[in-house]
């Protein structure tokens, strides 16, 4: 680039990865938290394990900086770097309990009717800029 300018970037993007759908109680009397069922009373009915996807992840990540020889080997870089540069909402965690009802029709509700299963609870920052100054002598 000119002026010395050096850019530099990353770009990540992975697909989303796998979860199983819980269905939050142990159903068998086994001692063990069963998976959601499409048929509630029928355990073969039982969803595979890792069988529902998450949302894709989708990050850039790019660094600027320039070098300013001060004499010697005296030297200033300045930098300005910018992480998830597109702002996407790139989520890391969602509830995975479905509930006791049947896989996929009747997901688990909270209080004010609202469907909680799949529900995204944490994600990755959003956009974020920062800028230093590095000496080296």
């Amino acid at each position: 680039m000119p002026a010395d300018i050096q850019l530099s970037a990353i770009v990540t993007a992975a697909s989303g990865w796998p979860f199983t759908p819980s269905a939050g109680r142990d159903l068998d009397g086994d001692g063990n938290t069963d998976r959601a069922r499409a048929n509630p009373a029928d355990p073969s009915t039982e969803q595979g394990r890792n069988s529902q996807n998450a949302r894709a992840t989708v990050i850039a990540d790019a660094r600027l900086s320039r070098k300013f020889k001060l004499g010697g080997h005296t030297a200033l870089e300045a930098i300005v770097e910018g992480f998830n540069l597109i702002n996407r909402a790139n989520f890391t965690n969602n509830n995975g309990v479905f509930g006791t009802g049947a896989f996929p029709g009747e997901p688990q509700r909270d209080a004010t009717g609202r469907v909680t299963y799949g529900v995204y609870t944490t994600s990755l920052p959003g956009r974020q800029l920062q800028v230093a100054a590095k000496l080296s002598f």
